[in-house]
């Protein structure tokens, strides 16, 4: 995740027919497309939007670890001892701790899939990895890539 905006910033899926099928183009390759990383959650169930909104300058644009950090609640409110001495001798500093937004997405995307097991969980992880929920068709994709059910 970079620090700063980004224009660019997003995962790229396959585009699926409206049956759920792959798609593919003249050369034969799969189609994909841009998507956007979804909204975060805090802590108290609130949503954390990740992008910046329609009538903002930058709308549409990623808005980076640093922005979003400073837009949650006590994440500026006070001052750390290192940022008090920097500043008293005129050095900014940044403070980011470590942030684990793709352990988020991965604990979303399994929430959304409350049935399954720890194997098909793990599954779902690894194949869906990227999206932000995984499709209400899982369970049978996942019969239909363990035809015994392993």
């Amino acid at each position: 995740m970079p620090k700063n905006p980004s224009e660019t910033l997003g995962g790229w899926a396959q585009v699926q027919d409206e049956k759920g099928r792959l798609v593919y183009g003249p050369d034969g390759k799969i189609l994909k497309e841009k998507v956007k990383i979804c909204d975060g959650t805090l802590p108290d169930g609130t949503s954390q939007a990740l992008y910046f909104r329609q009538g903002h300058l930058k709308a549409g644009w990623f808005k980076g670890i640093a922005v979003i950090l400073e837009d949650q609640p006590g994440f500026t409110a006070e001052w750390s001892q290192l940022e008090t001495k920097c500043n008293e001798h005129g050095i900014t500093v940044i403070f980011l701790p470590k942030f684990h937004y793709f352990q988020t997405v991965h604990t979303d995307l399994l929430t959304h899939a409350k049935e399954l097991t720890g194997k098909q969980a793990a599954w779902a992880s690894k194949k869906y990895q990227g999206h932000c929920v995984p499709p209400e068709k899982i369970m049978d994709e996942f019969d239909a890539a363990h035809p015994l059910g392993l």
